[in-house]
């Protein structure tokens, strides 16, 4: 199909041909604000649209009180210290079930987890151009998360014994890695 554009009569390319390339017409949102357990949103996750997942809103939360200090039973929302978020796997599994069991629930749900490589790697948008990174894309005050890190994110997927999946928020690639290491936690659950 070949489309060629015409101009208004004053030099200007006609509404239809924008329409055409994709240009104008509604986009609807990629993500809004998430549920709070027995109804009305939540400030603290943000549902994504394109997948039905809800992702914790902050890409840091606090597991740890002190670095290397262990996870904590009562996870910190609006933590904004990153080396308080970055475990082990064995500690990050740790932490999510403390965030299920606290007090304090995140948005009242008891049911996130760790994502699987696939659904944390949903997150990353390729077309993002240098110096931008998946990471700040996703901090853009546009999308809606706060203090998303460019480095790695754990993910459930268990590659061949001791590695696990992880996504690279700097760049969107995904690699197996040691389960000592230390990558950040983030939550999401299905809604």
């Amino acid at each position: 199909m070949c489309v060629s554009a015409s101009t208004d009569g004053g030099g200007f390319i006609s509404d239809q041909y924008w329409d055409y390339l994709g240009y104008g017409g509604t986009v609807s949102t990629r993500f809004e604000a998430g549920s709070q357990s027995g109804g009305g949103t939540c400030a603290d996750s943000l549902k994504d649209n394109l997948t039905d997942l809800e992702w914790a809103k902050n890409g840091i939360i606090g597991f740890e009180a002190t670095n290397g200090g262990g996870p904590i039973a009562q996870p910190n929302y609006a933590n904004t210290t990153a080396n308080l978020n970055d475990l082990n796997w064995a500690n990050a599994t740790t932490a999510i079930s403390n965030l299920n069991a606290a007090t304090n629930k995140l948005c009242g749900y008891a049911n996130w987890r760790l994502p699987t490589i696939n659904e944390l790697a949903s997150l990353v948008n390729y077309a993002v151009i240098p110096p931008s990174t998946p990471a700040s894309w996703l901090n853009d005050v546009t999308v809606g998360f706060a203090n998303v890190q460019s480095f790695y994110y754990w993910s459930s997927t268990v590659g061949t014994p001791g590695n696990v999946w992880a996504v690279y928020f700097e760049d969107g690639t995904t690699s197996a890695a040691f389960d000592g290491m230390l990558r950040y936690v983030w939550p999401v659950r299905n809604r």
